[in-house]
C-alpha cells in the first residue's frame, strides 16, 4: 500500500520532481553563473554576426537570445535580473568588437534585453513553470517567443536603425524578426524541455541509444545532400528524418536534430548552394526564405515530439496508476479479511457475552455495573454496524452482492417499516405517520434489503428531528414509479454539504462534539441498494421546515388514481391489527393512513381532512384513552365531529357506506 502512494504522490508533482538543461544551470554559484552568460552570449553574438551579417546589420540567426532567455526562466527574479545585465554586458562587448560604436551598440544591446524582457513577462504569466516537452507550453512560446517579442523589439529596431543609417524598414524588420524568432525555436526547447526524474535515466538512455545516433547522422546526411547540390528544390526530404526524430529521441533529441540542420543548410546558403541558390532573388530574400522553411522544420519537429512524449508519458502514467491500483486493492482485500476475521468475529462474542451477563447469567449486577454494563453494549453495536457497512459496502462495489428480486406490496412494506422504526431512539418521543396515496401499488424489489433502505432514511430523520416531532412516511404516484417519502422536522442539510450526502463516510456534523452517531455509510449504502433495483433516491428543502428524502421505484401494478376517496385514519400500536383495518379500506375504496401515537393522530387530523378514525379494540377498551382521544379530536377539528370506530365496528361501517354510494349510483340519472 504505501509504494502505491510512494507512486501515486510521484505522478501528482511532475513539475517539481523534473529537471532540464536550464535547471542545472541555475544550480551553479550565481558568480559562476554571471560569468558563463558573459562569455557565452558574447562568443554566440560574435559568431552570429561576423559569419551571417552580409546582408546588412542583421544576422541570419539570432542564438544568444534564447540561449539567455532559457536559463533566466528557471531562475527567482532578483537572479533574473542580474544576469539580464550579465548578458547586457556580453551583448554589448560583442557588438564594439564586430565594430559599433558604444551609442550604437548601447541601443542595439538594450533592444536585444527588451524582447528578453517581454519573453520573460509574458511566458510567466502563460506558463509559470514552462516545459517545452507540452504541446500547450511549446505553443505559447511559440507565440511570445518567437511571435510577439521579436515583432514589437523588431519594429522599434528597424525603425532606429532607418533613421540612424537609412537601411530600408521592410527589410530589416523581416531579418530581424526572422534571426530572432528562428534562435529562440531553435535554442530554447534544447534547453527548456523537462525530464521527470522518473524517467532520467530513460530519457539519459534514449539519447545515447544507437539509433538516436543513426537519426542524427540520417538528418545529416540527407541535409548535407539536399544543400550540397543547387540544381533540384529538394527541401521536402528533410521532413522524413525530423519526423523520425520526432518519433524516436523525443523532445531533447528533436531540438538537436533541428539545431543540426539549421546549421547546416544557413552554412551551405551562405556560401551560395542549396535549393535556395535556384532562386533569382537578393540575399536577403533567400534569408527570408531559408528562415521560413527552417521555423517550418523546428515547429514540424518539435511539435510532433512534444504530442508523441505526452503519449508515452500519459502511458507511463496509465502503467504506474495501473500498478497503484492493483497493489491498493490487495491492501484493501487484506485489510476486509482482518476486519471480518480479526474484529467482526470477537465482537460478536463480546455482545453475546454482554448480553448474557445484562440478563443475569452472572449473578445480579449492582445498578452502577449495569449502567456501565449498557454503555459497553451500545458501543459494541456500534462497532459491529460499522464494521457490517464497511464489509456490505465493498460487496455492493465489487459487484458480488446480489438481490433476490420479488414482486411485493408496496403498503406492507411501509407498514412493516414504521412499526420496527417506532421504537428507535425512544426517548425522543418522535411520532412516525404513514400516509398513503398509492396503496396498491406492487413493486419489484428485494424485500429485505429495501427495508434497510427505507430504515436508513427513517433512522436519520429520527435522528436529526427535535424531541417530540412528527416523522412523515408519505407514498404516492409519480408517472409511472411510485415515490416514498421521509420527512423530518430537523434542521435541514447545510449548503456546504449538499453535494456529499450520498458520500461515503460523510457526516454533515462530524466534529468532536457531535451530537448523533452513525458510520457515515447508511446513505450510500441506501443508494447503491435502491440503484440495483432500479430505482432513484435523493433529497430537497421541505417546505415547511426540515429535509425530504425521497425513493422512486417503478411501479408493476398500480391501481387508477383517483382523488377523492374518502380517507381513514387508523390508530393502533400493532402491525397485525392495522394490516387487517388496512385490507378493508383497500376493498372499500378507501385510503388508510397509519398513526400509532397520541401527538402524530393530533397533528395528522389538523393537517388532513378525514371521513373516519378507527381505533384498536385494546386501545378503546381503556376509558382513559378514548376520553384522550375524544380530547385531541375536539381540538383538532372543533365543532366538527368524526365518527371514531373500534376494529370490530369497522367493517360493519365500511359496508354499509359502501352499500350507501352503490345505491346512490343506481338513483343516478343514466
Amino acid at each position: 500500500m504505501r509504494s502505491a502512494l510512494l507512486a501515486m504522490q510521484q505522478l501528482d508533482a511532475p513539475e517539481g520532481r523534473s529537471f532540464n538543461i536550464a535547471s542545472q544551470f541555475a544550480k551553479l554559484p550565481f558568480g559562476i553563473q554571471s560569468v558563463l552568460v558573459v562569455l557565452v552570449y558574447f562568443l554566440l553574438a560574435v559568431g552570429g554576426i561576423i559569419l551571417t551579417r552580409e546582408t546588412g546589420r542583421i544576422a541570419w540567426i539570432w542564438l544568444p537570445n534564447a540561449a539567455l532567455l532559457a536559463v533566466v526562466l528557471e531562475l527567482e527574479p532578483p537572479h533574473q535580473a542580474k544576469l539580464m545585465v550579465a548578458g547586457f554586458a556580453g551583448n554589448l562587448l560583442a557588438n564594439i568588437t564586430v565594430g559599433d560604436s558604444l551609442s550604437n551598440a548601447i541601443i542595439l544591446s538594450t533592444f536585444n534585453t527588451l524582447e528578453i524582457s517581454i519573453c520573460i513577462l509574458c511566458l510567466k504569466k502563460a506558463c509559470p513553470h514552462i516545459d517545452l516537452g507540452r504541446p500547450k507550453h511549446l505553443l505559447n512560446f511559440a507565440l511570445i517567443a518567437g511571435g510577439l517579442a521579436p515583432a514589437i523589439v523588431g519594429l522599434l529596431a528597424s525603425t532606429y536603425l532607418n533613421l540612424l543609417f537609412e537601411a530600408p524598414f521592410w527589410p530589416v524588420f523581416i531579418n530581424w524578426y526572422g534571426a530572432d524568432a528562428l534562435g529562440m525555436l531553435l535554442i530554447a526547447p534544447f534547453v527548456l524541455a523537462r525530464i521527470p526524474n522518473n524517467q532520467r535515466t530513460t530519457e539519459k538512455e534514449s539519447l545515447t541509444k544507437p539509433v538516436t545516433f543513426a537519426v542524427l547522422l540520417l538528418c545529416g546526411l540527407v541535409t548535407f545532400a539536399v544543400f550540397y547540390q543547387s540544381s533540384y528544390p529538394l527541401l521536402f526530404l528533410v521532413m522524413l528524418p525530423l519526423a523520425l526524430a520526432a518519433f524516436t529521441t523525443g523532445v531533447i533529441g528533436t531540438a538537436l536534430v533541428t539545431s543540426v540542420v539549421a546549421l547546416i543548410a544557413i552554412g551551405f546558403t551562405i556560401y551560395g548552394t542549396g535549393p535556395f541558390a535556384l532562386m533569382q532573388s537578393e540575399l536577403n530574400i533567400k534569408v527570408l526564405v531559408l528562415q521560413i522553411f527552417l521555423v517550418s522544420c523546428v515547429l514540424f519537429g518539435l511539435s510532433t515530439a512534444a504530442v508523441l512524449t505526452q503519449q508515452r508519458l500519459l502511458k507511463l502514467k496509465l502503467v504506474t496508476l495501473t500498478k497503484a491500483a492493483q497493489q491498493a486493492n490487495e491492501a484493501k482485500s487484506e485489510f476486509l479479511a482482518t476486519v471480518n476475521h480479526e474484529l467482526r468475529t470477537p465482537l460478536t462474542s463480546i455482545h453475546g457475552a454482554l448480553g448474557l451477563l445484562g440478563g443475569g447469567a452472572g449473578g445480579e449486577l449492582p445498578a452502577r455495573a449495569r449502567k456501565l454494563l449498557a454503555i459497553t453494549e451500545s458501543n459494541c453495536d456500534r462497532l459491529i454496524l460499522l464494521v457490517n457497512d464497511i464489509l456490505e459496502m465493498e460487496k455492493i462495489e465489487s459487484g458480488k452482492f446480489s438481490l433476490t428480486i420479488t414482486m411485493k406490496l408496496l403498503r406492507s412494506s411501509l407498514e412493516e417499516l414504521i412499526y420496527t422504526n417506532q421504537s428507535y431512539l425512544p426517548q425522543k418521543q418522535i411520532s412516525i405517520v404513514l400516509i398513503d396515496r398509492a396503496p396498491k401499488a406492487t413493486v419489484r424489489v428485494d424485500e429485505p434489503r429495501f427495508q434497510q433502505a427505507l430504515a436508513n432514511l427513517v433512522a436519520n430523520a429520527i435522528k436529526f428531528s427535535p424531541e417530540q416531532s412528527i416523522v412523515q412516511v408519505i407514498a404516492r404516484y409519480n408517472g409511472n414509479k411510485v415515490r416514498i417519502s421521509v420527512i423530518d422536522e430537523g434542521p435541514g442539510i447545510p449548503d456546504h454539504f449538499v453535494h456529499k450526502v450520498f458520500q461515503k463516510f460523510e457526516q454533515a456534523d462530524s466534529g468532536s462534539t457531535r451530537t448523533t452517531t452513525g458510520t457515515g455509510l447508511g446513505l450510500s449504502i441506501s443508494k447503491a441498494l435502491i440503484e440495483l433495483m432500479d430505482g432513484t433516491i435523493d433529497f430537497r428543502p421541505n417546505s415547511s421546515g426540515g429535509t425530504e428524502f425521497f425513493i422512486d421505484i417503478p411501479v408493476v401494478e398500480a391501481e387508477e388514481v383517483q382523488e377523492n376517496l374518502p380517507k381513514m385514519l387508523i390508530f393502533t400500536s400493532d402491525k397485525a391489527n392495522a394490516l387487517e383495518v388496512s385490507s378493508l379500506a383497500f376493498h372499500a375504496d378507501w385510503y388508510a393512513d397509519i398513526v400509532s401515537t397520541v401527538p402524530g393522530l393530533e397533528w395528522l387530523i389538523k393537517s388532513t381532512s378525514y371521513n373516519a378514525i378507527v381505533v384498536d379494540n385494546l386501545l378503546l377498551k381503556d376509558g382513559t384513552t378514548e376520553q384522550a382521544l375524544r380530547v385531541a379530536v375536539t381540538a383538532a377539528v372543533g365543532a366538527k365531529e368524526l365518527p371514531i370506530f373500534s376494529q370490530d365496528e369497522v367493517e360493519t361501517f365500511l359496508e354499509e357506506t359502501h352499500q350507501k354510494k352503490l345505491e346512490s349510483l343506481k338513483t343516478q340519472p343514466a
